[in-house]
């Protein structure tokens, strides 16, 4: 799907990324984010976090090519999905 959706208030979101392209959540408490269903190659879009220090990792399959650290206050991310266990992530 297309457009935005937003999550509402998360702590270990797994996201759907069939559900749209673009996902916005807040993260509530500290934890990871993940994935409940990638998408397909070639699905591509963004993520926005707000309040970003609360995540502790992103869950396999996503993939930074340089390891992430210091996130805060609203973060945004661009995901390509490459395989159902390959979904590169960067930091905008």
């Amino acid at each position: 799907g297309g457009g935005i959706k937003n999550l509402g208030n998360q702590t270990a979101p797994k996201i759907d990324l069939r559900q749209a392209q673009h996902f916005i959540l807040t993260m509530t408490a500290r934890g990871a984010i993940g994935i409940a269903n990638w998408g397909g190659a070639g699905k591509s879009g963004t993520i926005t976090v707000n309040n970003a220090q609360n995540i502790t990792a992103f869950s396999a399959p996503f993939k930074f090519r340089v390891a992430q650290s210091g996130f805060s206050g609203t973060e945004t991310f661009a995901y390509f999905c490459i395989a159902s266990n390959n979904v590169r992530l960067v930091r905008t």
